[in-house]
């Protein structure tokens, strides 16, 4: 069965209502919400990925945070969040266990991401995004255009990676797929 999740959310998007407001209140509408996804994911799809390659973020929050979130969601990219408190050892782990593909980070973290990601073959891109949502990546989604052709999938497609504490061992990868967060939302 098709599942791909930001299909199933943005079907009901009323683009003119406000999706929702931002502490310093700034008013975000659906449709912006959409456009901006769709220049995320054309932004990272214009990087060579493809369905089911990984997209670890290890960033402060911001609109730009979730427009890749979003972006990852509408073209089949897993997204895999990461905590910016992880040491160099942990985030070494974690790109190599997930097969990263495309690294997208908080340059004030530069210096223990490049060290973690210098032996990670998989990795073929490392791009900054600033805690303002700025850097490198906004460049990117700024030349993009403002419609994407969402990818259809099925419910069982891993849309995100997230990973266990490893309180008894190496922490375990947990696929969260398009089909969970449909059923999550449903349910909320």
């Amino acid at each position: 069965m098709q599942a791909n999740f930001y299909t199933q959310l943005s079907s009901s998007f009323d683009r003119n209502a406000i999706a929702f407001e931002t502490p310093d209140g700034t008013s975000v509408t659906y449709g912006e919400v959409d456009r901006a996804s769709a220049r995320a994911a054309n932004a990272l799809e214009g990087l060579g990925l493809e369905p089911g390659d990984r997209v670890s973020v290890i960033a402060q929050k911001s609109l730009t945070y979730l427009w890749i979130y979003l972006g990852c969601l509408r073209g089949g990219f897993i997204f895999h969040p990461l905590n910016p408190g992880y040491t160099a050892r942990e985030l070494e782990f974690f790109f190599s266990n997930a097969g990263t593909r495309v690294l997208i980070y908080d340059p004030t973290l530069a210096d223990t991401v490049i060290s973690a990601s210098a032996n990670i073959s998989s990795i073929k891109r490392r791009i900054e995004l600033t805690a303002t949502g700025g850097g490198e990546f906004e460049e990117l989604c700024r030349t993009g255009t403002e419609t994407y052709n969402d990818r259809a999938c099925d419910f069982d497609v891993t849309a995100a990676l997230l990973y266990s504490s490893g309180t008894t061992g190496q922490p375990k990868g947990i696929r969260i797929t398009h089909g969970a967060l449909a059923a999550n939302a449903a349910t909320l």
